[in-house]
């Protein structure tokens, strides 16, 4: 038997999908110079968890703030569809 989801879940499923579907980390730290390395040091993360955001996974909120600064981006920069979610 499924687990019952409710609608919020659903919905918020959906738009963390549509924040990220369109990733675009890997192009503003080529675009700031800046190796993965860089990125991770900055940050005080590991250059894996830099990796696995290009790859998809998305940051956590914190991370994803944080990550804006170190790109000199906004978050919308780096997740366009941030702004349609807001407006939900």
């Amino acid at each position: 038997m499924r687990p019952r989801v409710g609608i919020r879940t659903i919905v918020r499923q959906e738009v963390a999908r549509t924040i990220f579907a369109n990733n675009r980390i890997r192009e503003m730290r080529q675009k700031q110079g800046m190796s993965q390395a860089d990125v991770a040091r900055a940050m005080g993360i590991s250059q894996g968890s830099i990796a696995a955001w290009e790859s998809g996974r998305e940051p956590g909120l914190l991370s994803g703030l944080q990550l804006a600064v170190v790109l000199r981006a906004t978050p919308t920069d780096l997740w366009p569809g941030l702004s349609n979610a807001l407006r939900l």
